[in-house]
């Protein structure tokens, strides 16, 4: 019987892909004891998830936000990149939490533009958990050729 190294790397794939099933089941479905918290090791940053629309004359970016308060949103934008972030709140302040799937407190999302913007020209807006900002493209610097005297 001869050794097949790719029938090995499919053997240990599925293996890797039934264990994390399995504890995948077992920490959304366990006991208290499974609640990140409980174990020291909580989620603290959740990317957020972010759509990115091109218009002829700029950007406009809707970031998925829920459980963020407004206030707590801070929003850095350079000429080539933008910085997301918000403090998730935790609605229910009493009583012993027995499943976590929301066990993040932040949300966070940085991506590079695919062209320069103007940054302090940016308009931003926040309604049900949908950030939506608008950064005005910035002007096309043209090539110009110069000639030696």
């Amino acid at each position: 019987m001869s050794f097949d190294v790719f029938e090995e790397i499919r053997r240990l794939q599925r293996e890797i892909e039934r264990l994390t099933r399995e504890l995948t089941r077992e920490f959304l479905r366990g006991p208290p004891e499974a609640i990140p918290e409980r174990r020291g090791a909580p989620v603290e940053v959740k990317e957020a998830l972010i759509n990115l629309y091109e218009t002829e004359d700029k950007y406009i970016i809707v970031a998925e936000m829920p459980g963020v308060s407004k206030e707590s949103i801070r929003i850095d934008a350079t000429e080539t990149s933008i910085e997301i972030e918000g403090d998730v709140v935790e609605p229910v302040k009493e009583g012993r939490r027995i499943l976590a799937e929301r066990a993040y407190k932040k949300l966070r999302r940085s991506i590079r533009l695919p062209s320069r913007v103007k940054p302090e020209m940016a308009k931003a807006k926040y309604s049900d958990g949908l950030l939506v900002i608008e950064l005005p493209k910035a002007e096309v610097i043209k090539r110009v050729s110069i000639t030696i005297e």
